[in-house]
């Protein structure tokens, strides 16, 4: 999880689910750019995403 394209990119090389935190520092047009996973617009919506990617199998 990470609200920069640097974090979404990092967590994708590294074979990771991503999720952008669209309520942070770096834009959320940027961060779509870097293709993370899903996004979230608050906090509280993490889990459920989580729970989702989880159901998908690995990322």
């Amino acid at each position: 999880m990470g609200d920069s394209p640097v974090d979404i990119l990092a967590g994708r090389a590294a074979g990771a689910w991503t999720v952008a935190a669209t309520y942070g520092y770096g834009s959320p047009a940027s961060l779509w750019e870097a293709k993370p996973h899903a996004a979230i617009a608050r906090f509280a919506d993490l889990p459920a995403v989580l729970a989702d990617l989880e159901s998908h199998g690995p990322g």
